[in-house]
């Protein structure tokens, strides 16, 4: 390894070793918060919303000129997806048929890896190929190719959550208990109603069926 590139590669590490550390106290952070959230705003819905703040975020981060401003945009990022990963479970429980779920967990688990590899992959590939060299200005802002990917990505998730927000409508309260919304086809009808008579409530005793009465004899004094 050459000699002059050794800081360089030092620094590079300690860069992403402070980046791991602070998504690591914003995801902790959202992941103790999000049950509470949850409790009040439902999974769907802290889902999507979720998935608009990291959108929004991403493209912010892309436009920051210091290292410590991008630390700070990095912590408050790894919020949401803290709480995102704290609701994906519960969603994917109540969305999917308990026969399914086996399956529905082996193929999602694989599909997300390989999205986030080819996530990485593509931006790697734009960065170091197409976009190499790459500079314009926009409304008086110069975006470079790093911050374009950046910026692109950002609007894909940000996509992404509104998509959510439209398809998840009403999923938290199709998952809330019936006992909680009340039965709106009211009570149960009441078992062994008779015929004109009053309903008898399941499980009660049965009253005992009057017999026909004796007959009244008469009885007189004996001479």
């Amino acid at each position: 390894m050459p000699a002059d590139r050794g800081p360089a590669r030092h620094a590079a590490a300690s860069w992403y070793g402070t980046i791991g550390m602070a998504e690591g106290v914003g995801s902790v952070v959202g992941a103790l918060g999000a049950a509470a959230i949850a409790a009040r705003l439902g999974n769907a819905r802290v889902f999507s919303i979720g998935l608009v703040l990291i959108g929004l975020g991403t493209m912010v981060y892309a436009r920051m000129p210091a290292l410590l401003a991008g630390l700070v945009v990095i912590v408050v990022l790894a919020v949401p997806l803290g709480a995102i990963n704290s609701v994906l479970s519960p969603i994917l429980l109540d969305a999917t048929p308990s026969r399914l779920l086996g399956r529905v967990v082996s193929v999602l688990n694989p599909i997300q890896q390989v999205a986030s590899l080819a996530g990485v992959a593509v931006a790697g590939w734009l960065a170091s190929t197409v976009l190499l060299g790459f500079g314009t200005d926009v409304a008086g802002v110069h975006l470079g190719r790093l911050d374009t990917v950046l910026l692109a990505a950002g609007l894909l998730v940000l996509i992404g959550g509104v998509y959510a927000m439209v398809a998840l409508r009403g999923a938290d309260r199709a998952t809330q208990p019936r006992a909680a919304t009340g039965d709106p086809a009211g009570p149960a009808p009441a078992a062994d109603a008779g015929p004109g008579g009053p309903a008898r409530e399941s499980g009660a005793d049965p009253e005992p069926e009057a017999g026909p009465e004796p007959p009244v004899t008469a009885t007189g004094s004996g001479c």
